[in-house]
C-alpha cells in the first residue's frame, strides 16, 4: 500500500472477526491507534466478505508510532484505526498481511 498519512481523526475505528492484521512500514512513518477494549458498539453491520466492521471510538486507546522497519500485530476484535500522521503528513509504503482463518 502507498498513501499519505492524515489526521488520525479522519478515520473510523474498525474490527476484524476472522483475521489478524500485521502492518509493516517499508517507508515513512504512521500513527495507528489500537484499543484493548473488545466490547464495542458497531456503527455499521459487519461485512463478512471484507471481514470488517466500523465501531465507535473506544475509551481506552494506545497510540502506536511506527517508523521504517517497524511493525504492529493487531488482534481480532481489537478496535483500531490507521493512516494517521505523527507530526506531519508522510508518504507511507507498507505491507499489510491478513493472518487467520
Amino acid at each position: 500500500m502507498e498513501y499519505t498519512t492524515e489526521s488520525i481523526d479522519n478515520f473510523q475505528f474498525e474490527i476484524h472477526n476472522k483475521r489478524l492484521d500485521l502492518h509493516y512500514i517499508v517507508e515513512g512513518e504512521e500513527r495507528i491507534d489500537v484499543s484493548p477494549d473488545t466490547s464495542y458498539t458497531g456503527l455499521a453491520e459487519y461485512n463478512s466478505d471484507r471481514d470488517i466492521q466500523y465501531v465507535q471510538e473506544p475509551q481506552n486507546i494506545n497510540q502506536v508510532l511506527l517508523h521504517k522497519g517497524d511493525f504492529v500485530l493487531i488482534g481480532m476484535h481489537e478496535p483500531h484505526r490507521t493512516n494517521g500522521f505523527i507530526t506531519k503528513p508522510s508518504k507511507v509504503r507498507k505491507i499489510v498481511l491478513k493472518l487467520g482463518r
